[in-house]
């Protein structure tokens, strides 16, 4: 496993060297370990990414920062980490989560069931439903171990959990523009009744709103402290009791070791037309509703 370090002084480069060796040593201890094909540190992030993924418009910085990324290639996965992370910001406690996270998500890759194909509607549904839980799942798991490394958190450790928990938190209950963003894509559709075009301009709503409320409870899961700000969702006209099913269908399934998600396709269903959505299989073909909300 090649590790690739363009920042820092030749010193730092060896220090950050032997830190990031915990992925070549945690693979080795593993009967099955995941395929990793290296880890880069690069100077330039985002051109990385997107030159390992093949693409142009990948932006670390969008509603929120990333720092560490997983890129999919054929043979593996690539693990790809931000320089901020070896700045003050961070220390070996904050590392340590992130590495686990991204860790995590290598063997979700693993050990996740195939998603069925016998339904393209279902099929629309799975590969979300896992992609959330991949997310869940593999914060979780990145607090466990590392508290249970570290049972004494950094003060910077302590600061991170607080900044992410508020900020997920945000992006949902600051989300009225976004709300009215889809109101009138759904009143443009009913015009020209192209569901590409519908789908393809709010993707990135649904993303941020459903990928910070499973951050967000993974959180609230992990620690019960953060459960006094529950109620303040109620502000986000995208959360109902549907979404609340939904994350605590994950708790279920993350705490009792499961992976087979078929029953919980309904929840995320219900969840999705609060966005516009709802897929239906046609004829030899995907259809996509778009509801009034």
């Amino acid at each position: 496993m090649e590790i690739t370090i363009e920042v820092g002084t030749e010193e730092q480069k060896e220090l950050i060297r032997q830190e990031l060796a915990f992925f070549v040593e945690l693979c080795e201890t593993m009967e099955n370990p995941p395929k990793i094909n290296g880890i880069w540190v690069p100077s330039d992030f985002d051109k990385t990414v997107n030159t390992l993924q093949g693409t142009t418009d990948y932006l670390s910085e969008r509603e929120h920062l990333a720092i560490a990324k997983n890129v999919i290639q054929e043979q593996g996965t690539a693990l790809v980490f931000s320089p901020l992370l070896f700045t003050d910001s961070h220390d070996n406690h904050t590392r340590l989560q992130i590495y686990i996270h991204e860790f995590w998500h290598t063997l979700n890759k693993e050990i996740f069931p195939e998603i069925p194909k016998d339904s393209l509607a279902n099929h629309e549904y799975f590969q979300n439903l896992y992609i959330l839980f991949d997310e869940y799942s593999a914060n979780r798991k990145s607090f466990e171990l590392t508290e249970k490394f570290y049972p004494d958190v950094s003060k910077r450790y302590k600061r991170l959990t607080r900044n992410s928990v508020t900020g997920f938190l945000r992006n949902i209950i600051q989300s009225e523009e976004h709300y009215k963003y889809i109101l009138k894509e759904i009143h443009e559709f009913r015009s020209h009744a192209d569901v590409s075009i519908f789908l393809k301009n709010t993707r990135e709503i649904f993303d941020l709103i459903a990928k910070s409320l499973v951050y967000f409870y993974s959180y609230v899961h992990h620690d019960r402290k953060h459960e006094r700000l529950i109620k303040l969702l109620h502000n986000s006209k995208f959360i109902d009791e549907n979404a609340f099913a939904l994350v605590e269908f994950f708790k279920v399934k993350f705490e009792e070791g499961e992976t087979d998600l078929r029953d919980g396709l309904i929840y995320l269903k219900n969840f999705m037309k609060k966005f516009g959505v709802e897929f239906e299989d046609k004829p030899g073909d995907l259809y996509c509703h778009v509801l009034d909300i």
